[in-house]
Formats: C-alpha cells, structure tokens, sequence
C-alpha cells in the first residue's frame, strides 16, 4: 500500500505547490436589497401601489451567473392574498419564483430556483447566466401592497 501524503499545509490550511488556483475567490459575491413597500413608495413620489406593480430592485452585471435568489418576509404584507414574484426585466418576471406568500413573515429564507415560471423568452439569460446586463425585479402580484418588507438576496458569481 503506498503511504497517502498530506499535501497541505495543516498549520496555514494552504496548498504546497501549483495546480489548485488560489486567484478567483473574489469572483464570488452576495447583492442584498430590503424593500419596504410603505417607504418605498415615498421614496418614489407615488401615493400607492397597484397590483402586480414591477419593481426593479438589484442590477445584474453582464456576465454573471447568478447561482440563486433568496428572499426572506421580514414583515408580513398586511393586505390579504398578497404574493411575491420573483424574476428578471423583460426576460422572465417569474423565472426565479411566483406566488410567495408576502402574508407571513418569516426568518427562514425562501430559495428561488430558476424556474422560468413565467415563459418569457430566456435569450439573454440561460440557466442563471446573464450575457447582458439585467436587473431582479419583484413583482407585488395579486393584491394591492400596503406595508409589507422582505430582504432579496442575489448569490453571483463574476464571469467577465
């Protein structure tokens, strides 16, 4: 049997050597939004929501693969029936997710996949890569929002 060597270095946790790359781990990052409907309406200018209103809330680079969406209710919607959407401008305004319950808060995060729920054309984005530049958007569906805050997490990675 042949002794099995430990190529690392057990006091750094580095690798001796080459073959591993140790350049890129930049190229991994979290974008992260808070919508609050109430203040984002005065942050706009307007007086109200309407239902199914499109807000677009994260700017994607061209050039990233978006490897997921997470959305957390921090503070539930108040107006009952109200849902989230979850997709991108003009591709698929549900490809990540439709029809979360905005009604409930919770402190468990909801994982979007990509799902191209809507069936809108994907041409710009395949598989949660964006060629383009692009932005998540949440649609406030169903209902007329009032109140309701959640957190949107965008997990990337950089592929320019």
């Amino acid at each position: 049997m042949t002794t099995p060597y430990d190529y690392i270095a057990t006091s750094s946790n580095q690798y001796y050597g080459s073959g591993l790359p140790v350049t890129g781990q930049d190229k991994f990052f979290v974008l992260e939004r808070t919508f609050d409907a109430a203040q984002a309406l005065t942050d706009l200018g307007e007086s109200a929501w309407v239902a199914d209103d499109a807000v677009k809330l994260i700017a994607i680079p061209a050039k990233t693969l978006v490897l997921g969406v997470m959305v957390e209710m921090t503070s539930a919607e108040s107006t009952a029936s109200a849902t989230l959407d979850i997709g991108d401008s003009d591709d698929d305004p549900d490809g990540w997710e439709s029809g979360i319950d905005a009604t409930v808060a919770t402190s468990a995060s909801h994982i979007c996949s990509i799902t191209h729920a809507g069936g809108g054309s994907v041409a710009d984005r395949e598989n949660g890569y964006y060629k383009a530049a692009n932005t998540i958007d949440a649609i406030l569906a169903d209902q007329i929002w009032t109140d309701g805050v959640f957190t949107l997490r965008v997990i990337c990675v950089d592929l320019s």
